[in-house]
């Protein structure tokens, strides 16, 4: 990413994500091949329906595993998706989402 977007700036750690387990929940990475550098993450359910309905991603395979957003374990990240830009998506914890809104 350093080398091939240069309109990207590392920010820092993101989040945290573990080995396989039986709590946790599969997301997979699939980069949008209209918009160079976007990448969108889903969870199996979600994944299904953006193979079926959205050829514009290609999927990358599994990503991580995180706790589902029911779960009473982890921190929270929330997803934004860009009304100018449609298909391109932040990902961002709490303190961000709040400055977002």
């Amino acid at each position: 990413m350093r080398d091939s977007y240069t309109n990207f700036t590392e920010e820092g750690l993101a989040f945290k994500v573990a080995q396989q387990r039986d709590s946790l929940i599969r997301i997979n990475r699939f980069q949008n091949k209209d918009i160079p550098g976007a990448y969108l993450f889903a969870s199996e359910e979600e994944s299904k329906s953006i193979q079926n309905n959205h050829s514009n991603f290609i999927e990358e395979g599994i990503a991580f595993y995180a706790a589902s957003a029911g779960s009473s374990t982890g921190s929270g990240i929330y997803r934004f998706q860009s009304l100018v830009n449609l298909g391109a998506y932040i990902f961002v914890g709490e303190k961000e989402r709040q400055s977002i809104i």
